[in-house]
């Protein structure tokens, strides 16, 4: 006979713990309970088949129709149809989930048999979890929110954590969200058809709730409009309608909560137009290949704009592996609409991005950042692809490139990461400012690729480079970093404006490159060089750093002004302008109040020029100095030099 183990009911109570505890919080494993029906206080009537449920009646206000349930989950496969048979002339539907558990939604909510397009309201305080098989097919916006109520215009609330039955219902327009004390989450992490939780083109989506997170999920709305709030307080978002267009807005007081989308998550409302992401939290964190986008999609129209990307965080953006995108793609007409930041502080990172431009006829659009502390770009990804802001014209595109604006207290673009608007066809480059209390350029990534600002009109490009303008208290540029505002196509090189109180360019990377700023004619341009101005405090140029402008082709060379109390060039450092052809080296000038210290050589130099990222164009030698010159066989002049 086989033997009979006894089980203690120690044992048994172990066993069913870890059992029911592990299903329990894995989530995944089980699956979504389907669950609709009405608390009584609005007529809401629900009929169930199989996973399906039709929802008919409840009370009618004018053009609102009020609902409330007891509990509303949609299982996998099924449905909750809210059928307007008898109410036809409803333009949106206000619905609440009453009875404290949290909305499981992984089915399709629809509304059939109505005169107009009809937009859904849909509130529980205890939480909505979209699945991945969650799908809206209504003929309006959709708005999911865990507020306790929504209040209208003439002061009445339809309210979710404390109904009362019959509730006093209202004629009037929503004008705000009202929160309790703690809020639930939202979660998505639908991904039908590739888009998720879908509106009809130009309607809004909005998500208005405690933490909200995508976690692989997808928000859809074409050329119409996108909104993640959160909120971690008792308090009120605002809410305005205009038309299609629903828009929230925080109270500066209220205490918000956070905002992620990870693992590709995607909100995309590109059209034509191009539709509006606004995003209000604490924090904010793209990770994983998440991405935020607007733009123009489809064949578009010379008059077309896609809205803008606005994101106010309170305290901070992390961006990691992921990026943000306002975009005119190729074979589009229109123009793409700007990236807006508020916050804290922002770190991107591991290839992270933050585009603007225009990759046909149309122009991109500007990337505004304003940060309380620092802005931080660093590094790239695993295919190499580094961290950046960009705003420009791609190549075989026709327009404008935006302007880069970004106010900090620190900023830092370190180890091959860059800000660029450049113009790589036919269209001017934006302006780049910066403002801040330091600024450090610093590094090259594994490849030998330099971190950088840079305005350019880049080759093959037709146009004008814009302007690099920099106010900052410390300005540092080392280990091979660069500023720039060249030409190496069709058109003029931009003007660098560097106001500070100290200015440092040191050293040199790992592939020998030095450290510069440079306003260049280069061989494959047509154009001036534009000048470089600098004043400062202090200004030191050291160990074969550079500060440069040069001109390969028949224009002219940028000049070189300083205004400083103290200038130091050192081992090795040089400020020059150089003719390579048959065009003028520029002048420089300085005008220096206390003193100038000139000294030493780079002891590395001759060292560095056998590597292969050396770059003998932009120097004359080991020795430190200030040269305006031109080279051997050059029939450029040579520029003047004003001390």
């Amino acid at each position: 006979m086989k033997a009979i183990r006894k089980v203690t009911s120690l044992q048994l109570n172990a066993f069913l713990f870890i059992l029911t505890n592990g299903l329990l919080t894995s989530g995944m494993l089980l699956p979504v309970m389907g669950q609709v029906t009405s608390d009584g206080t609005t007529n809401t009537i629900v009929n169930q088949s199989g996973n399906n449920f039709t929802i008919l009646n409840g009370i009618e206000k004018s053009s609102n129709l009020f609902h409330s349930f007891r509990e509303l989950s949609v299982p996998t496969g099924g449905s909750a149809t809210f059928n307007l048979v008898n109410t036809p002339n409803i333009t949106t539907i206000f619905s609440r989930v009453t009875g404290g558990n949290i909305s499981n939604i992984d089915g399709l909510i629809r509304t059939i048999n109505s005169s107009n397009p009809v937009s859904l309201f849909l509130i529980n305080p205890a939480g909505i979890v979209f699945g991945q098989n969650a799908a809206l097919n209504i003929g309006g916006s959709f708005v999911g929110s865990t507020a306790n109520s929504i209040r209208f215009s003439d002061e009445v609330e339809f309210g979710a954590a404390n109904p009362t039955s019959p509730p006093l219902l209202t004629m009037g327009v929503p004008v705000g969200l009202q929160f309790g004390t703690n809020p639930g989450a939202i979660i998505n992490r639908s991904t039908v058809n590739g888009a998720g939780l879908q509106v009809p083109s130009g309607r809004s989506l909005v998500l208005a709730g405690g933490a909200i997170a995508l976690e692989g999920g997808r928000l859809r709305s074409l050329s119409g409009q996108i909104e993640l709030a959160s909120v971690a307080a008792a308090g009120t978002l605002g809410l305005t309608i205009n038309d299609n267009d629903l828009r929230l807005s925080m109270p500066k007081d209220l205490q918000r909560g956070d905002v992620s989308l990870s693992a590709g998550a995607r909100a995309n409302v590109s059209g034509t137009p191009g539709g509006r992401i606004t995003v209000n939290a604490e924090n904010l964190n793209l990770s994983g290949g998440s991405q935020l986008r607007s733009g123009i999609s489809g064949i578009g129209a010379p008059e077309s704009r896609a809205g803008n990307i606005e994101i106010n965080a309170a305290n901070t953006i992390n961006i990691n592996e992921s990026g943000i995108l306002n975009q005119v793609p190729a074979t589009t007409v229109g123009n793409a609409g700007n990236i807006d930041i508020t916050t804290g502080s922002l770190f991107a990172t591991n290839g992270s991005y933050l585009v603007t431009n225009t990759r046909s006829r149309g122009n991109s659009g500007q990337v505004n950042i304003q940060a309380t502390k620092t802005v931080s770009f660093d590094g790239v990804d695993r295919f190499g692809e580094p961290s950046l802001i960009f705003t420009g014209v791609n190549a075989g595109a026709i327009g404008n490139g935006g302007g880069i604006n970004i106010t900090a207290d620190l900023l830092s673009v370190t180890n091959g990461a860059y800000l660029a608007s450049s113009t790589l066809s036919r269209g001017n480059a934006g302006t780049i400012n910066l403002q801040t209390k330091t600024a450090t350029f610093s590094g090259q990534d594994a490849k030998g690729n330099s971190s950088y600002v840079s305005s350019a009109v880049a080759t093959g490009g037709i146009g004008t480079a814009g302007d690099l303008n920099i106010r900052t208290d410390a300005l540092f540029v080392a280990k091979g970093a660069f500023l720039s505002t060249a030409t190496l196509g069709k058109g003029n090189g931009g003007t660098m404006n560097i106001y500070a109180n100290t200015a440092s360019f040191d050293g040199f990377g790992a592939t020998g490159v030095a450290t510069f700023a440079s306003s260049a004619v280069n061989e494959t341009a047509e154009g001036n060089g534009g000048a470089i101005n600098i004043n400062a405090n202090s200004l030191s140029v050291t160990n074969g750093a550079l500060l440069t402008t040069i001109t390969v082709k028949p224009g002219s060379a940028g000049d070189i002004n300083v205004n400083a109390n103290t200038l130091e060039v050192l081992n090795g450092g040089q400020i020059l302008s150089t003719s390579f052809g048959s065009g003028k080296a520029g002048t420089l000038t300085f005008n220096v109040s206390d003193r100038i210290t000139l000294s030493g050589s780079d002891p590395t130099y001759f060292e560095r020029s056998q590597l292969p990222g050396f770059n003998d164009a932009f120097s004359t030698g080991a020795a430190s100095g200030l040269f305006a010159n031109t080279v051997e066989g050059a029939t450029g002049a040579g520029g003047d030099l004003r001390i």
